[in-house]
């Protein structure tokens, strides 16, 4: 089966193209929030190398978020557009189940990934790895860092943090944080790999190989600060 993973969920773009469990090409970009320049080409460059042709692909997959809200549309909408043109299959994965998965054969116990929201919250979500797979323990939530602090102290194993903001990590667990048995991974696991969405995938499909096209939607778990503007903008209207 081969399978075409997109991932532009955060700063960096990543395409994979993987035959079942095997990784055929994979492109990695850490150039910043210009995915609608760079994301089309990038597609087109691993279908290329991969020797096949878009028709040869037999199932996508796109990181669903949470994350960068225009970044989350860019993949989602690229994507969608390939499916629906080929009738072919997708499948979504989160993204914070992605850099989860980046870890999983390196560590046993708890997998913290997160991601940069500002304001003092993070995405994030807590997962279980056994050296070979991964287990969720959470769902994909937007939570303050004072508050997952607080609910790591209940667990007694380590404590494996990953996230695609390396610094932030650094400032909020070495110099606030309560735990002990706690590892910061640097990059290159701190960004998603397209390959880890493709293999994700190729379980998820093997398990369930009826995939219906509305399940695939993005996560966004808040509102981008155009809609909270406009909201602000309602409430200014109604009391005039």
């Amino acid at each position: 089966m081969n399978i075409l993973s997109v991932d532009s969920s955060s700063k960096t773009v990543s395409v994979a193209v993987n035959n079942d469990e095997e990784t055929l090409v994979e492109i990695f970009l850490n150039t910043g929030l210009v995915h609608g320049r760079t994301l089309v080409p990038v597609i087109e460059s691993a279908i290329l190398y991969s020797g096949l042709s878009m028709k040869d692909i037999d199932l996508f997959s796109v990181a669903s978020g949470p994350g960068s809200f225009t970044g989350i549309r860019i993949g989602m909408s690229a994507v969608k557009g390939m499916m629906f043109a080929l009738n072919k299959p997708c499948v979504s994965i989160s993204s914070l189940e992605a850099l989860a998965f980046n870890v999983v054969n390196v560590c046993d116990g708890i997998i913290c990934p997160c991601s940069d929201f500002r304001r003092g919250n993070l995405y994030n979500s807590i997962f279980k790895s056994d050296g070979a797979n991964i287990i969720r323990l959470t769902e994909d939530r937007n939570i303050s860092a004072d508050n997952l602090l607080k609910e790591l102290k209940n667990y007694n194993e380590k404590i494996y943090f990953v996230g695609d903001n390396e610094q932030l990590c650094h400032n909020l667990w070495i110099n606030n944080s309560p735990l002990m048995n706690f590892y910061i991974f640097k990059s290159p696991f701190c960004h998603i790999k397209a390959s880890n969405l493709g293999l994700l995938t190729y379980k998820k499909y093997s398990e369930n190989n009826k995939i219906a096209s509305d399940e695939v939607y993005p996560t966004y778990l808040s509102l981008s600060q155009a809609e909270k503007q406009r909201l602000e903008n309602v409430t200014v209207l109604k009391w005039r």
